[in-house]
């Protein structure tokens, strides 16, 4: 079971992802949901354009747990 985070990204609303505090409190959320038993964390976050930086550091920031499916890898 996946814990599923929902939120959509406005040009300045709450949940900037180009700020590292917003990408901080995000995976220090992530990490009890974990501890929960959840296999992973799905993040369902738009619009965010093919490549965006502050979305690869949210990526690369959150715990990973469980076996990865072929599907989802990244590096």
């Amino acid at each position: 079971m996946l814990a599923w985070a929902v939120q959509i990204i406005e040009p300045g609303g709450p949940l900037g992802l180009d700020s590292a505090a917003v990408r901080s409190r995000i995976v220090a959320t992530d990490r009890p949901l974990l501890r929960l038993g959840f296999a992973g964390i799905h993040f369902d976050l738009g619009p965010v354009p093919s490549g965006d930086q502050a979305y690869l550091d949210l990526l690369t920031a959150t715990p990973r747990t469980g076996v990865a499916h072929p599907a989802c890898r990244f590096s």
